[in-house]
């Protein structure tokens, strides 16, 4: 298929080629033709009708006389594409209708007359060199747009300007953005901008990571995950582009003392872990919410139901034993939910990791506060150490 059009392209420039040289040709010889008789003709004529008794007849004997001279013609182009021929319209007095089919008009004055000489220039074309030259052109024309680079994009002069102001030379430079060019659209514009300002690469890998068929419909909003995915992932482009593309998913490994969010592992302390855990089986199994105790009435149910669940999960024997002798308080389950909020978003920033964090409302007579993971119920998993009474009631 390239290759057609290739021959497509080079027959085409060829015939522009050809037809280019024939207007050539025809305009040069025009132009010498009127330059040299400019010159030379006006004093010519004028020694002629010295002493010229009958004018008429003297002009008419010039005017064939120069035909003879002039026919037939060579090409100024110093090449054969045109056959040119001359024929003298008019020689005489001056007048404005003997000019009104020539080619170029040559104005002059004889003992203060006006005399005008009228000429048209008739060329036909030269079939065999004229192709020729429009062939050997159109080669040579497609030879130089194929091997010369083709002009810089807006996109890649900004870039090689950026890259020279960091002190790359121009060559070096034009050469680093020369991939900026097919397919590059303004998502990977966008990305790439975000990745010399965010990450300390060289350039050629970060134009690389932009130029990835992944990032071509990657969304602006994604940016700050496929980002966090980079840096948390071994600078693993594919990975971090499969991350950025997933949707918000909260997977708690308690065996492994992790949560997994996008594919990032993000550890936790065990207790805060296992709070979590808790939260996230009450919202997989139903509603989610949990109402913080009364501030002066810790909850000894929930406390117990709880502290069970940390015994199969392997939780600290103090955050067990507190919640054994003193029950489920408002002020733990707050410090908590804060300490998990404090590690997520030391990982993954305030805007990604709200997704993962609580929402809360006031309920009941007393407008305590109740919370649940913001999450819905199909986008949370929970892995136990063991399922031996570990799901609390």
């Amino acid at each position: 298929m390239k290759g057609i059009r290739l021959v497509v392209l080079a027959t085409v420039l060829s015939l522009f080629m050809a037809a280019l040289s024939w207007f050539t040709a025809v305009f040069s010889t025009t132009h010498e033709l009127e330059r040299r008789l400019g010159r030379i003709l006006p004093p010519a004529v004028d020694q002629a009708l010295i002493n010229g008794d009958d004018r008429d007849a003297a002009m008419e004997h010039i005017r064939r006389r120069l035909e003879q001279y002039l026919n037939p013609l060579p090409s100024a182009t110093g090449w054969a594409a045109a056959e040119c021929a001359v024929s003298v319209d008019y020689l005489g007095t001056a007048a404005d209708s003997a000019s009104d089919h020539a080619d170029f008009d040559i104005r002059w004055r004889h003992q203060n007359q006006p005399l005008q000489a009228s000429l048209s220039l008739h060329c036909s074309p030269r079939a065999l060199p004229l192709a020729l030259r429009g062939l050997g052109l159109g080669v040579l024309t497609l030879a130089a747009l194929l091997w010369l680079p083709a002009p810089l994009t807006r996109k890649q002069r900004f870039w090689r300007q950026k890259l020279m102001e960091e002190g790359l030379p121009r060559r070096q430079a034009a050469r680093l953005v020369a991939p900026l060019r097919s397919g590059f659209n303004a998502a990977q514009a966008h990305l790439l901008e975000t990745l010399v300002k965010e990450v300390d690469r060289p350039f050629e890998t970060l134009r690389d990571w932009a130029l990835m068929p992944q990032s071509a419909d990657l969304p602006a909003n994604r940016h700050a995950a496929f980002l966090l995915a980079l840096r948390r992932l071994d600078y693993d482009p594919v990975a971090a582009h499969a991350s950025a593309r997933s949707e918000d998913h909260l997977h708690v490994d308690l065996a492994n003392g992790q949560v997994r969010v996008r594919g990032i592992a993000i550890p936790l302390p065990r207790t805060p872990l296992l709070y979590y855990a808790w939260y996230a089986l009450r919202r997989r199994d139903g509603d989610g919410w949990l109402l913080n105790p009364p501030s002066n009435r810790p909850d000894r149910e929930q406390g117990e139901q709880l502290a069970r669940f940390m015994q199969t999960q392997q939780g600290h024997p103090k955050a067990i034993n507190d919640l054994l002798d003193h029950g489920l308080r408002a002020k733990t389950l707050d410090q908590n939910r804060n300490r998990i909020k404090e590690e997520l978003v030391a990982v993954l920033g305030e805007a990604l990791a709200a997704p993962y964090l609580f929402v809360s409302e006031r309920h009941g007579a007393q407008a305590r506060s109740r919370y649940r993971l913001t999450l819905p119920p199909t986008a949370v998993t929970v892995d136990l150490i063991s399922t031996t009474d570990a799901e609390p009631a």
